[in-house]
């Protein structure tokens, strides 16, 4: 995942700025993050370590996306599933993401017998994230334009400061696209037994789309 941030940055601020300055739509766009924790954590592991595989799913995915939305199929799926499924399906993305977060903040710990329990909130990592959270809401309860980038700004620059994550620099060269670039498994896609991932990506991005149209 954080080889390709860059990537998700990056198409995140071109597609933004040519919805502006082509579209003139005050819309922001930006890649399905959810997708994204659920191709690293979930897909991959399931497939065996087998990226290539899962990107050849995502390719299917897209294709499907691509096809359905260039009929009036797409409305008619997202018409025809009730409402509550969908705001269930956003949620339980939600709580799969702030999982993630939590975990690497260290809030919550791995548990053999309840899978899930409170974390050392000894830690200065813990804190930090407490303090970058109140921050965060604080700066948006008084509605200051920016609160959460400058929440996320101020919780990193203590983060380096007090030596708990290394200084990188400003600015790098992105890493290169070879160990990457074209190559998925699509041949090794067509199993009827990964249909589900499919459709799954599927189902998300449509919902994902629609949500933020």
């Amino acid at each position: 995942m954080a080889r390709c941030s860059w990537r998700l940055c990056l198409a995140a601020a071109l597609s933004t700025a040519i919805m502006g300055l082509y579209a003139n739509y005050p819309i922001a766009l930006a890649p399905g993050m959810g997708l994204n924790a659920y191709f690293a954590f979930t897909m991959v592991p399931e497939l065996g370590g087998n990226w290539q595989l899962a990107l050849a799913l995502v390719f299917l995915s897209g294709a499907l996306f691509l096809l359905i939305s260039l009929t009036r199929l797409r409305e008619w799926l997202i018409n025809a599933i009730p409402m509550t499924l969908k705001l269930g399906i956003a949620a339980g993305i939600g709580l799969f993401l702030a999982l993630i977060g939590l975990q690497n903040a260290g809030l919550v710990a791995a548990d053999a017998t309840t899978l899930v329990k409170l974390g050392d909130l000894t830690q200065a990592k813990a804190l930090l994230a407490i303090a970058g959270f109140l921050a965060i809401a604080g700066l948006a309860a008084r509605k200051v334009p920016g609160a959460i980038i400058f929440g996320v700004i101020a919780v990193t620059l203590a983060a380096v400061w007090l030596g708990l994550e290394p200084w990188h620099g400003l600015a790098a060269m992105p890493p290169s696209l070879a160990p990457t670039f074209l190559k998925m498994d699509l041949a090794g896609a067509f199993r009827l037994g990964l249909l589900t991932m499919v459709l799954t990506l599927l189902l998300v991005t449509c919902f994902s789309t629609r949500q933020e149209r």
